[in-house]
């Protein structure tokens, strides 16, 4: 419940949660393919983020939210052992749910750049995205779908209103 209360305050300031969350990690590296000169996001590298988007899919959302209702004390407490809220574990759930379901569903192949160890995105309005939602664009469309539809479903469930949570956006990166 640490790990869990700790992620969502994580996310909710538009940080990964990979460190917290390693267990959950893919097995399969990253990849990038080169296509007339340029590198881009494999989309083979989605399938990595497969299995984590399937689970989610699964949770029965008004179930969760029961669950997490029933359990919200412990996750205060939690919040306050670990010093990471002052306002509460719902507003800090709600914001966590409403950064993920801004990121914009991307159409196309993401252009990326290599960096020293890694890569960034090429699109600089892609790139100025938190690095919990470039994480979740680097799940692919489809994983990505997946956990907002169930992220929306879970925040209805819960009691969170509808005008609460952002439309979905779509992008579409710019041929060049």
């Amino acid at each position: 419940l640490r790990r869990a209360a700790a992620a969502a305050g994580i996310v909710a300031e538009g940080n990964s949660p990979r460190a917290g969350l390693d267990f959950m990690a893919p097995r399969r590296k990253f990849a990038a393919k080169a296509r007339r000169g340029k590198l881009y996001l494999d989309p083979r590298s989605y399938a990595r983020y497969d299995p984590l988007a399937s689970v989610v899919k699964s949770l029965d959302a008004p179930g969760t939210a029961r669950l997490i209702r029933e359990l919200s004390p412990i996750f205060q407490e939690a919040c306050q052992e670990i010093g990471c809220w002052k306002d509460g574990f719902d507003a800090v759930l709600l914001k966590a749910i409403r950064h993920l379901l801004d990121t914009p569903m991307v159409a196309g192949d993401i252009r990326i750049r290599k960096k020293v160890v890694s890569y960034l995105i090429a699109e600089p309005e892609l790139e100025g995205l938190s690095d919990a939602q470039k994480h979740l664009l680097r799940m692919g469309p489809a994983n990505t779908a997946k956990i907002q539809a169930k992220l929306r479903e879970f925040a209805l469930a819960y009691g969170f209103p509808q005008t609460e949570l952002p439309a979905p956006r779509r992008y579409s990166p710019k041929i060049r």
